[in-house]
């Protein structure tokens, strides 16, 4: 179906290599997203003898052929509550790796008890606010999208806003504002399926 769209893509926010050094041993690699994949990758390796684990379909297929497999893929990237519940009791017993941002909202990793994990800080992200012409749908796919959006605009009052999950939801709420609808596996399939059910 063909629909009178005009988009607009707006890149709101950038990101920066971080220096770290991984002094535990583990046996599970949790990656929340591509980008804790390739922000670690790019500085180490990771252990032979780990198995790997995502959030959801986005990240295992974006990593896909770069890890020889990938042992846990949560069922809905966008209720991180509900992966961390589901990888928990997949974990047992087993310490995990968390490659993170620096101000990560820790969705899975704040789960996970402290004696089971370790956190290092890859990346940080980089809010980059530029002013948007006032819009009918928004979508913003993560919490720094959100902050870094209202840093210098507002949303009109007609708008429809799409949250990319849970925690992004959740940052909305945060700055008074709300979604009309959450995609709870967070991928551009779930998004286009959407606009095909809404328009």
């Amino acid at each position: 179906m063909d629909h009178a769209i005009q988009l607009t893509a707006q890149t709101l926010i950038d990101f920066k290599a971080l220096p770290f050094e991984i002094n535990e041993e583990y046996e599970v690699v949790f990656f929340s997203s591509p980008r804790s994949f390739n922000y670690f990758t790019r500085s180490a390796s990771i252990s032979p003898s780990a198995q790997i684990a995502v959030i959801g379909n986005g990240t295992a297929n974006f990593i896909n052929g770069k890890v020889s497999s990938i042992d846990f893929i949560g069922r809905q990237a966008g209720k991180p509550d509900e992966v961390a519940a589901d990888f928990l009791h997949w974990l047992g017993q087993r310490k995990v790796l968390f490659p993170l941002a620096l101000h990560s909202n820790e969705s899975i990793s704040s789960k996970i008890p402290a004696n089971q994990k370790v956190e290092v800080r890859v990346y940080e992200t980089i809010l980059s606010p530029v002013s948007i012409e006032p819009q009918d749908w928004y979508v913003f796919t993560s919490p720094s999208n959100v902050r870094s959006f209202f840093e210098s605009n507002t949303l009109p009052t007609f708008a429809k806003v799409i949250a990319w999950g849970k925690t992004t939801e959740k940052e909305l709420t945060k700055l008074n504002s709300s979604a009309y609808h959450t995609l709870a596996e967070s991928s551009i399939n779930e998004l286009v399926h959407f606009f095909e059910q809404e328009l």
